[in-house]
């Protein structure tokens, strides 16, 4: 009996770096060494990143491991892209849409008219939607969705909350105190 546990794939993902604006020899020797061999790290307006393709049982255990390793050379994540928040454009191509199509459902001229919000941008050109929604809309609305039960949106947002939440405690625990606040009213 083969179990699925045992399955490997390859997952593709991005983990930005915390309080690190360059590249260097030591950066690059530090984290090969710490087991990130199997990304690219590269820097970008200032911003230090590594693209990786980590073969793992599940996206949970890539992201896991990944950031075990990129932390045991001794930097922080900051956070892991594809990010939860995606603009029309990434919507269409992580659905294989166009993005007038994407387009057409957000303004209810296609679909039944109860495509997510976004949540942000709504005084500028471009909206931000935020992708575990957008996977929940398609898997209800579009039937060639609804087999996919892609939990990555998920997986990928709660993971970008607890690095958050790491690097801001103090704005985080101000706003749970505010959520008690709002229960009360």
């Amino acid at each position: 009996m083969i179990n699925d546990k045992n399955i490997m794939t390859v997952y593709t993902f991005t983990l930005v770096l915390d309080a690190l604006n360059e590249i260097n020899e030591e950066v690059e020797e530090t984290l090969f060494e710490s087991g990130c061999d199997d990304a690219l790290l590269l820097q970008k307006d200032g911003t230090v990143y590594l693209d990786f393709d980590r073969e793992a049982p599940s996206l949970k255990e890539a992201l896991k491991s990944a950031i075990a390793d990129v932390e045991r050379a001794g930097y922080m994540v900051h956070h892991i892209e594809p990010a939860e928040y995606i603009t029309m454009a990434e919507a269409a191509r992580y659905f294989g849409r166009s993005k007038e199509s994407i387009r057409k459902l957000s303004l209810g001229e296609r679909g039944n008219g109860n495509f997510p919000r976004p949540i942000a941008g709504l005084r500028t050109k471009t909206k931000l939607y935020q992708l575990s929604d957008l996977v929940s809309w398609f898997e209800q609305h579009e039937k060639k969705y609804s087999t996919i039960k892609d939990d990555s949106a998920v997986i990928l947002h709660s993971l970008n909350l607890a690095l958050a939440f790491r690097h801001k405690k103090e704005l985080y625990t101000q706003s749970l105190e505010w959520l008690d606040e709002l229960k009360s009213l």
